[in-house]
């Protein structure tokens, strides 16, 4: 919780606004950009971008302390991104300006906050790499142990987000699952899997 503690802004100076948002329900979208920071108190956020070929693909999920929204000003996100409560999730919402200019005249609330932004890209850097050089299999097994979160035995997502989340296809995440579950590493349920051995089912991520 370290990084939530740096990155969350004081409310009163900020004029911070509480948001919530139900699964499913956006911050933004492609049609609806960001016109405020967002710090993740709760739940986790799914961040996606639609490719050149149409495609959606979630480039994150991101979890409590995070740092996303409009985020222009350091040349991450944009209006190419969209943000959606993957479960229940409070955030702290800033007006972009008003945060821009308390970061401008704040070197080390500044340097925080890039940290965040550096932090994010290097999420980035690491799926680009994994698209190249992991196969399916253990990209989606990666995939489920992080959404689960530490210690957690519920991904509550569909074939098609696993499938948009580490660039394949959806028929291709459902053959993937359906060969773990026949492991007995998975319990596939409607918009939800249910991991059955982390172990195993880690071993088959990091293998």
């Amino acid at each position: 919780m370290a990084q939530e503690n740096r990155t969350r802004p004081n409310n009163r100076r900020w004029r911070a606004v509480v948001i919530d948002r139900a699964a499913g329900e956006r911050f933004y979208s492609l049609l609806r950009p960001p016109s405020s920071i967002y710090v993740l108190l709760e739940g986790q956020v799914s961040v996606s971008r639609l490719t050149r070929e149409g495609r959606h693909l979630v480039t994150e999920v991101l979890d409590p302390g995070s740092v996303y929204g409009d985020l222009s000003f350091a040349a991450a996100g944009g209006n190419n991104e969209s943000a959606e409560a993957l479960t229940s999730c409070r955030a702290l919402a800033v007006d972009s300006l008003r945060a821009r200019a308390l970061i401008a005249s704040d070197s080390e609330l500044a340097v925080r906050f890039m940290g965040a932004v550096v932090q994010r890209l290097s999420v980035a850097c690491d799926r680009i790499e994994e698209f190249a050089f992991r196969p399916a299999e253990k990209r989606i097994a990666s995939a489920v142990l992080q959404i689960a979160g530490r210690g957690g035995r519920t991904a509550p997502v569909s074939h098609q987000f696993l499938a948009d989340m580490t660039g394949t296809y959806r028929e291709t995440a459902t053959r993937v699952l359906d060969d773990l579950q026949k492991k007995n590493l998975l319990e596939l349920g409607r918009c939800a899997i249910k991991i059955r051995d982390s172990e195993a089912l880690t071993a088959v991520a990091s293998g």
